[in-house]
């Protein structure tokens, strides 16, 4: 097996002539490689075209803010992602919170090794690239439903498994839950953890399967072996926050009535474009719009129907569980198998 390495950044080509010599007895193969330097070869205008074009697309999503902390959140401020495997993050808990909302579920925890950034963000706020380089990883959230000396137990190991240095599975909380210095759960949504109290935690799927090996969570997934959701039951914690904060936005845009402003019963593109543009006060990117739509666009038709924007608004999400929707494991509190998911 032959390797062909030409360096980075384009800067040389490597063309590859294999050749095949057939004998009565046998195929023999021989290759020959010229590394060629490209600044000698004038770029081709269609495909510097093309570059331009996807280009252009990955500038609009280096400048379009999708995630920023609201006026109400000033304890996530500053905002930073650094040292997550060594400690609790402000990052972390403003994605874990918005998993948590996105979701609708008590509470919520990541492994620190899933954020990646490491960084501060002054003003607080990121671009789609910048929540990319944060998640970078798929991060498949589901929901369970564990007890609460399950939980306390769950973001005790993961902080104090008797391991030196930075911990992997260092569990990121959502500012639902309260721990004290030596990583006790006291508190979930402001009320006096219970032991025997069953909770709805959102977390990513693979923490069950032994991923970080946190052992409270393996053990509590095994037990319930039955009851998991099929593999492919989960939402990207990305998608999570990316549909968090595009549901914001419409719920900030105003009424279905004062948007459509043609009167024609739905809301166009166009109309959406204005909206943001005068309440918000930016003209929103393609990517933004795209987003936007696709957020209540159920019959997938471009545009936003009265129907639709009343299921938006007017929704209490229920558990659903099919491919692509938040998986949710175990049991509730009635006893009855969970195979539905947030939605």
């Amino acid at each position: 097996c032959v390797v062909v390495k030409a360096g980075s950044d384009c800067m040389n080509a490597a063309v590859t002539d294999v050749y095949f010599e057939e004998t009565s007895t046998d195929v023999s193969v021989s290759v020959s490689v010229d590394i060629e330097n490209l600044d000698d070869i004038p770029p081709d205008p269609q495909v510097e075209q093309l570059v331009d074009q996807h280009m252009e697309v990955v500038k609009l999503l280096a400048e379009e803010v999708v995630c920023s902390v609201l006026p109400s959140q000033t304890h996530i401020l500053p905002l930073e992602s650094m040292h997550n495997r060594l400690r609790q993050s402000t990052l972390g808990t403003l994605i874990t919170s918005t998993c948590r909302d996105e979701l609708r579920t008590d509470c919520c925890f990541i492994n620190g090794a899933s954020i990646k950034g490491g960084r501060q963000y002054d003003p607080p706020c990121l671009t789609f690239m910048q929540l990319q380089d944060e998640l970078p990883f798929p991060t498949k959230m589901v929901v369970a439903y564990l007890s609460g000396s399950v939980l306390r137990s769950a973001v005790h190991f993961s902080r104090t498994d008797g391991k030196d240095g930075e911990r992997r599975g260092y569990l990121q909380c959502c500012d639902a839950l309260t721990v004290d210095k030596d990583h006790i759960v006291t508190h979930v949504g402001g009320q006096p953890l219970h032991p025997d109290k069953i909770y709805m935690v959102a977390m990513p799927r693979n923490l069950l399967s032994g991923f970080c090996n946190i052992t409270p969570l393996v053990e509590w997934a095994a037990a319930k072996a039955n009851s998991m959701p099929d593999e492919s039951s989960y939402t990207p914690a990305l998608n999570l926050v990316l549909n968090y904060n595009a549901a914001d936005i419409w719920l900030r845009l105003g009424t279905f009535d004062q948007l459509d402003q043609d009167k024609d019963g739905t809301i166009s593109r166009e109309e959406l474009t204005v909206a943001i543009t005068t309440k918000l006060g930016r003209k929103p990117s393609s990517i933004l719009l795209d987003t936007l739509i696709a957020t209540l666009d159920v019959n997938k038709d471009g545009v936003i129907s009265a129907w639709e924007f009343k299921k938006f608004s007017d929704q209490t999400r229920r558990l659903k569980c099919y491919p692509g929707s938040g998986g949710a494991a175990g049991v509730d509190p009635q006893g009855k198998r969970l195979d539905q998911s947030v939605f």
